[in-house]
């Protein structure tokens, strides 16, 4: 029994210590497995640790994923563009009511030779002042605030001047021409800015086309409106012997300034009436990649703006001919005295140029869609053409080159055509490259520096007619066009290109910042 007894009980010691180390194996199997369950999960947080380094902190990628799906173009983009072209050229039709009818206006009203050019340079000075002031309020608004601003200013100074000629008060007609100054800093700097925040990085060009060049529409235009609708074909021989003309004939030339008048009031109640109808401040959705991308603040924009050198070559270059060549064409009709050219004639040699320009604008962004990186190399081109229609031009008031008298007219028609086509129409490659150089200061910001360049340089040139012997021989502005297609060309060379934008929408820039999706606004 003892013997048994013992037997029994090492056989329970025996099972009691296999059954506890058979607990410790598996508790140490667990403690293993836990210890490289925990190692393998410190490996995975390192390693996405690792791989989170590499990612933007920002979230920009899943923000630009998700801002892909936000993209969309609305049809209602082609409204808001004819809403504002013709806004753009009503601006640029009152600014130009008065050049082509200046010797009219010298016989009717008295006023002297150099009254129209003050009017452009008083429209000038006022654009250029108020080019950032307004750009500021568009920032802190809306477009359409600053649309709606314009073309109720462009009513007031159609009244203006219609007060003026009843009450034959002068003063008038220059604050006219102020109003009507500080609409062109909406219409002559939003252009870009209309177009990337309505239409997509295909169409983005030819907008921009559409809305600079409708401003020089309205300036072609009053070259023909002005002389048809007053009746006032005056020629120089009326202007040299005007105190011998009788009434009858003053007093027609009066009632056919009136009637200009009135034709520009019904035209800028039309756009009054067409902001009011219908202008959003914007789309909900974004049209393009670029849309989404972050602006600079207005004066932290400015400030890259300023120091952006190769901006500055670009603007000036631009600017030079730009201005020179716009100030000079609206005076066509005295530049082109010394030709025995009539104010009619020198009217439709301006129409002629303007509206050429305007639709080979657009061809020419149509086609440079397709070039989208040899913007530079084009307008170089462009102004060497400018440059050799200037040359025989002097050469022809020069009488360096002998052209028949028959053959004056159609010469002027060409050469100002072409200078016009060359400066003219590349305005929207201007502004589109000046947009891409100077992201990511906002559209409108860098429009603002271009216009108020643009309108100060316009101005001193008009300005200069103040001077009695300046104002007399005009021949002096032809070869200020002249030196400035020639300076143009080093400036344009020595310009590096930046595509910024288009780099953004296609995908190339590495230093996107993109807003996301809460941060739209809803409009």
């Amino acid at each position: 029994m003892k013997a048994a007894s013992r037997f029994s009980l090492s056989s329970s010691l025996f099972l009691s210590q296999s059954y506890t180390q058979v607990i410790l194996t598996r508790k140490e199997k667990c403690l293993v497995e836990r210890e490289s369950t925990t190692d393998m999960t410190s490996d995975i947080n390192s390693v996405t640790t690792e791989k989170s380094a590499l990612l933007p902190l920002n979230n920009s990628v899943a923000d630009s994923t998700e801002s892909s799906d936000e993209i969309r173009t609305y049809q209602r983009r082609w409204w808001i563009l004819v809403v504002f072209c013709v806004c753009a050229s009503n601006q640029s039709y009152l600014w130009n009511t008065w050049a082509p009818i200046a010797d009219a206006t010298q016989i009717a009203f008295g006023w002297p030779k150099y009254f129209p050019a003050l009017l452009l340079g008083v429209s000038n000075a006022l654009s250029a002042v108020m080019a950032f002031p307004i750009m500021y309020f568009i920032e802190k608004t809306d477009l359409r605030q600053a649309t709606v601003l314009s073309s109720f200013l462009m009513v007031m100074c159609i009244i203006a001047w219609n007060i003026a000629l009843q009450a034959r008060q002068k003063w008038l007609i220059v604050v006219g021409a102020a109003l009507n100054g500080i609409t062109g800093a909406v219409t002559m700097a939003s252009p870009s800015l209309l177009s990337v925040t309505w239409f997509p990085t295909s169409e983005r060009a030819i907008a921009t086309a559409f809305a600079v060049l409708s401003g020089y529409t309205g300036n072609g235009l009053a070259f023909i409106t002005g002389p048809y609708i007053s009746g006032a074909n005056v020629t120089v021989g009326e202007v040299r012997h005007r105190k011998m003309l009788d009434e009858g004939f003053i007093t027609s030339l009066r009632l056919g300034i009136l009637k200009i008048m009135y034709y520009g009031a019904t035209i800028t109640f039309i756009g009054f009436l067409m902001t009011m109808l219908y202008f959003p401040p914007g789309p909900p959705k974004k049209p393009s990649e670029v849309q989404n991308a972050v602006r600079e603040e207005f004066i932290s924009g400015f400030k890259k703006i300023a120091k952006n050198h190769d901006f500055w070559l670009l603007s000036t270059a631009y600017n030079l001919s730009n201005a020179l060549f716009n100030s000079w064409l609206p005076l066509s009709s005295i530049n082109f005295r010394s030709l025995n050219i009539d104010e009619v004639t020198a009217g439709w040699i301006g129409f002629t140029a303007i509206m050429t320009s305007s639709v080979s604008s657009v061809f020419i962004s149509y086609i440079m869609n397709y070039f989208k990186k040899r913007v530079k190399l084009f307008l170089q081109l462009a102004n060497l053409v400018a440059l050799t229609m200037f040359v025989i031009l002097i050469c022809i008031q020069r009488s360096y080159i002998f052209v028949p008298p028959s053959f004056v007219t159609t010469s002027l028609y060409i050469l100002c055509t072409g200078a016009a086509i060359s400066i003219n129409g590349v305005i929207p490659l201007y502004y589109e490259l000046a947009c891409d150089s100077a992201f990511p200061a906002d559209e409108g910001l860098t429009g603002s520096v271009i216009v108020t360049v643009n309108n100060l340089l316009g101005f001193t040139v008009l300005m200069l007619f103040l001077h009695p012997t300046l104002a007399l021989d005009t021949e002096w502005m032809t070869w200020s066009c002249l030196g400035a297609c020639v300076l143009t060309i080093p400036m344009l060379f020595f310009m590096k290109e930046n595509y910024n934008r288009l780099d953004i929408d296609s995908g190339d820039s590495t230093d996107i910042k993109v807003l996301s999706k809460g941060s739209d606004s809803d409009y």
